[in-house]
């Protein structure tokens, strides 16, 4: 059973959960935050995933380059899901949202572990803000985007085995052997998880100094991450092998001199995630200028008891700087600014911030008043962040129904024809994507989606002579799908 703090307020004093109700309550969240996900048709790379990628040898996963991207985990997981699930798409949002629910428990456990002394509002408080983070819909209820937590599970899974190898128990050698394959895996994953040697350093810095104090530590340290730099420098061997270069296509300059902008981006995590086309600009700002506002509070308070357990606020503080590194995106193809999917880690990273903001706090606090204060934040946060997970949410749903909209529509036109070709097809929606790439689209309408013979492509990829060809073009007319025809 997990313990309760002796000085919560009433309202959390009742709180007094098994490990699966906790579990159950955060399923129940996420199903609740991301529902409208779950009837989400496929978007801009679903098509791509399933159509070209989902039959994939395992030679092929392993020596694919398409995109510029290195992901054969990935790639394999994909295609056992079109094996599983063929082209329903509710079971592949399915799929992603029980993928975020396994980070969600990682978070918790990981939280318990690590603050054994903190209340149990603390660890469900510190995995609920997590689970709905208002930045994450992208990554959540976009199939296509799920290689990102599928990375974020396996560095969580990796930390967890890492915490739980206590120096000289019976099945540290197992834990140890379950780490390096959980950084194996999740390098063949996502970039994501080339961060996962730093997670590990700054966690022995600040919370294993105790184990620091054993006599073969020095040799445990020696073995730890020396393996993970032996497989850090096979990898990026491997990855220079079949993409040409570690960074793709772009090169080091290009990369590095968005460093900066990238940083500052980084800020928009610490703010309220809101998409500026679906609330007014007044509200987001008032939002969040409210909630800076508390965090500032909260970290006035929280630096008012550092001295008590200033390792924990510098550990997790530390984590989300390092995490921001992912959102860099060295790793990944493009130096752009990137897209709510990138967020993910940081995203679990900075839940454990606002835990320690929070509980850091009020594990020291004798003042009931502000104590209350500080807890009636904290659940007004995360019925905030649950508001606008359902409404960002929402927009990947619209987008998903328009593209389903767009292919029923197309369909019905092509008929007998040929050939016909496209203009202007919308390529987001509110933020979301529609169809973003030639490849999407194409496949889209074509099988396995649609028993469809007629060849179909957007103005700017056709051959010339069709482009001639007035009969074949079909200009779409924005949401009024009655203006769609020939000309």
């Amino acid at each position: 059973m997990v313990r309760v703090h002796a000085g919560q307020p009433i309202i959390l004093k009742s709180i007094n959960l098994s490990q699966k109700t906790a579990y159950l309550l955060l399923l129940l969240l996420i199903l609740f935050s991301y529902r409208s996900a779950i009837n989400s048709y496929f978007i801009h790379d679903d098509f791509c995933l399933i159509a070209d990628w989902g039959q994939m040898s395992l030679s092929q996963a392993f020596n694919n380059n398409d995109n510029k991207i290195y992901r054969p985990l990935f790639l394999l997981s994909n295609r056992f899901a079109y094996q599983v699930f063929g082209v329903d798409h509710r079971l592949y949002h399915c799929y992603s949202l029980f993928l975020h629910f396994l980070n969600a428990v990682l978070v918790l456990v990981i939280s318990r572990l690590l603050f054994k002394q903190s209340s149990a509002a603390r660890h469900i408080f510190t995995a609920a803000i997590f689970c709905v983070n208002p930045i994450l819909p992208e990554a959540v209820a976009w199939y296509a985007a799920s290689h990102v937590t599928l990375g974020a599970l396996f560095i969580l899974s990796g930390l967890l085995c890492y915490i739980l190898s206590k120096p000289g128990g019976k099945r540290k050698l197992i834990y140890y052997f379950l780490l390096m394959a959980c950084f194996i895996l999740g390098l063949l994953s996502s970039e994501i998880v080339f961060i996962f040697p730093l997670i590990l350093l700054l966690t022995d810095i600040f919370l294993m100094k105790e184990r620091a104090k054993t006599s073969n530590r020095p040799k445990e340290y020696l073995l730890t991450y020396g393996a993970l730099a032996i497989i850090c420098v096979l990898y990026a061997l491997k990855r220079i092998s079949i993409l040409g270069s570690f960074l793709g296509d772009w090169s080091a300059y290009e990369h590095a001199k968005l460093t900066l902008a990238n940083f500052i981006n980084s800020l928009r995590i610490l703010a309220v995630p809101l998409n500026v086309e679906i609330y007014s600009p007044n509200f987001i700002l008032r939002a969040n200028i409210l909630i800076f506002l508390l965090l500032g509070a909260l970290l006035f308070l929280r630096l008012s008891k550092i001295r008590l357990n200033k390792n924990s606020f510098y550990w997790s503080i530390s984590l989300f700087l390092a995490s921001l590194l992912v959102n860099l995106k060295f790793q990944t193809i493009w130096p752009s600014l990137g897209g709510g999917r990138f967020w993910y880690f940081p995203a679990a990273c900075f839940a454990f911030v606002l835990g320690d903001l929070f509980w850091g706090y009020l594990d020291n606090s004798r003042s009931k008043i502000i104590r209350n204060c500080v807890y009636a934040i904290a659940i007004f946060l995360v019925i905030f962040y649950t508001y606008a997970v359902q409404k960002n949410t929402s927009v990947w749903r619209e987008a998903g129904d328009l593209t389903q909209k767009i292919q029923k529509k197309l369909i019905g036109i092509s008929g007998d024809k040929k050939y016909i070709v496209v203009k202007s097809i919308p390529e987001n929606h509110k933020g979301a994507h529609v169809f973003m790439c030639p490849g999407s689209f194409t496949d889209a309408l074509s099988p396995p989606f649609v028993e469809n013979k007629t060849k179909v492509y957007r103005y700017e990829d056709a051959p010339a002579e069709l482009k001639n060809d007035k009969k074949s073009i079909l200009i779409w007319g924005g949401e009024d799908f009655e203006s769609m025809g020939g000309r």
